[in-house]
């Protein structure tokens, strides 16, 4: 009987020692996890940062800088709407107005009549790039064309065929827009959608 019990009690000594052992090493792997994760996640979002520091949060204020360094804004590719594949720097030389957007977002096609009021009034002064970001929510070029054509749009549309805009510019969301001077500089950043006033204010920046 008492060699049952030593023989229950060194099993029941294996199984804890067995147990702390494997807590141990789980510990160990979420701290090794957590050490890896906070030093690649700053390279990783570095340029994010960067370029909400300019944000143009849907406030009333509308868009605000500061004097923060300049972030030069990511060149990428996109294609016009007869299908030539161009370099956003072809834009440079002009103030851009920089937006991404889809026919699939609701807030992306509320704030439209808002940048086609402002194309209206500053196209000869400000390049507008508007930007629809393919495969957002399942949208194609065909239904963004559709859709600008019902709507009677007629600010420079491009489109995002290859996620090349949404990878340089870290897009989380849409819609998102840049002000971007003619030198290829970011001057403010808008997060959502923008009203007519914030618009308005983003756009005297460049000029």
């Amino acid at each position: 009987m008492k060699e049952k019990k030593a023989k229950s009690a060194d099993s029941n000594g294996a199984s804890k020692r067995g147990l702390i052992i494997g807590v141990v090493a789980l510990v160990a792997v979420i701290a090794i996890a957590a050490i890896a994760y906070n030093a690649l996640a700053p390279a990783a979002s570095s340029q994010t940062d960067q370029l909400s520091e300019r944000e143009v949060a849907t406030s009333p204020d509308g868009p605000s800088t500061g004097n923060e360094e300049r972030t030069e804004a990511p060149d990428f590719a996109m294609v016009t709407a007869d299908g030539e594949v161009i370099s956003f720097s072809q834009l440079r030389g002009k103030p851009v107005v920089l937006n991404f957007w889809a026919s699939t977002c609701g807030p992306c096609q509320q704030e439209m009549p808002g940048f086609q009021a402002a194309f209206d009034e500053y196209g000869s002064q400000v390049q507008f790039a508007m930007v629809d970001v393919v495969g957002f929510n399942g949208e194609t070029e065909d239904r963004a064309q559709r859709f600008i054509a019902d709507e009677g749009y007629t600010f420079p549309v491009f489109y995002d065929r290859e996620g090349d805009a949404s990878i340089q510019y870290s897009l989380t969301s849409i819609p998102r827009t840049f002000f971007i001077d003619a030198e290829g500089y970011v001057v403010a950043m808008g997060s959502g959608m923008l009203d007519e006033a914030s618009l308005e204010r983003g756009i005297s920046m460049l000029l």
